[in-house]
């Protein structure tokens, strides 16, 4: 599994070449045992006689390899933590533990004050883990400023804006007042044309009437026109005679007036 760009699955290098450096030497501990070589001369049975004294012990090649798997064990726990983030050490807990139980299950000396130092950096890694987890939520000064100024000019903008908002609003309440008073003149006007409407459609009334009147007029007029049109012309004569006559008319009537009956 890779975290934080390592790898925490596969051994490390360093593990590695600590298991290959500690069986080299625990297979050159087991070796053949070496002796220096005698000077020339010297028979071989003198040799077999007196062998150089050997410096190998047997405890001592035990003791150097448990102590070396034992440090190198410990030093692959060091690689571990040193390459895994802080956030992820946590999860290294169980690993740490199996591998520092086989610890003392080698070398059991000496062992309190590294597990007591190993758990003291653990909890220093589970506070810091802590604080860094309850600072996680806030911002750096960085982002605070930067935040903090596009807010602001966010604000200044929406101001700007309402600014803008209620100059148009106060235009168009000026607006709304000014027609308000122009459509009461207007409704005041169409009363005025509704009353002289209703005045020229009486008036039309009678009109109306008149004109049938006087179509009547002119149709009887135009009879008589017509009847007098028919009617033959009187020459000078005649009107001179009927003149004669309406004087003797008005003789006669006055005469009539003048009658006196007597009894």
């Amino acid at each position: 599994m890779t975290v934080g760009g390592k790898d925490l699955e596969s051994p490390s290098s360093k593990e590695g070449a600590c298991s290959k450096a500690s069986l080299q030497k625990v297979s050159s501990a087991h070796a053949p045992l070496k002796f220096s070589e005698l000077p020339l001369g010297v028979s071989n049975k003198q040799t077999m006689r007196n062998p150089e004294p050997s410096q190998w012990v047997g405890e001592k090649v035990v003791s150097n390899f448990f102590q070396k798997t034992t440090l190198c064990m410990w030093e692959d726990i060091q690689d571990k933590i040193m390459r895994t983030p802080f956030e992820y050490i946590p999860r290294l807990r169980p690993d740490i533990a199996t591998v520092f139980s086989g610890i003392e299950k080698i070398h059991a000396d000496g062992l309190t004050s590294l597990e007591e130092y190993l758990n003291s950096y653990l909890k220093r890694v589970d506070n810091f883990n802590d604080v860094q987890s309850s600072y996680s939520a806030q911002l750096s000064s960085t982002d605070k400023a930067r935040q903090l100024n596009e807010k602001t000019s966010a604000i200044k903008e929406a101001l700007t804006l309402v600014k803008q908002l209620r100059g148009d609003a106060k235009v168009i309440q000026e607006k709304t007042v000014e027609l308000s008073l122009e459509r009461k003149e207007l409704e005041k006007r169409l009363q005025s044309i509704n009353a002289e409407s209703e005045q020229l459609s009486i008036l039309s009334c009678e009109k109306a009437e008149a004109i049938d009147q006087q179509e009547l007029e002119v149709a009887k007029l135009q009879d008589e026109v017509n009847t007098l049109e028919s009617t033959p012309a009187i020459t000078e004569e005649v009107i001179e005679a009927i003149a004669t006559v309406r004087q003797s008319m008005e003789a006669a009537r006055e005469e009539f007036k003048n009658f006196k009956w007597r009894l």
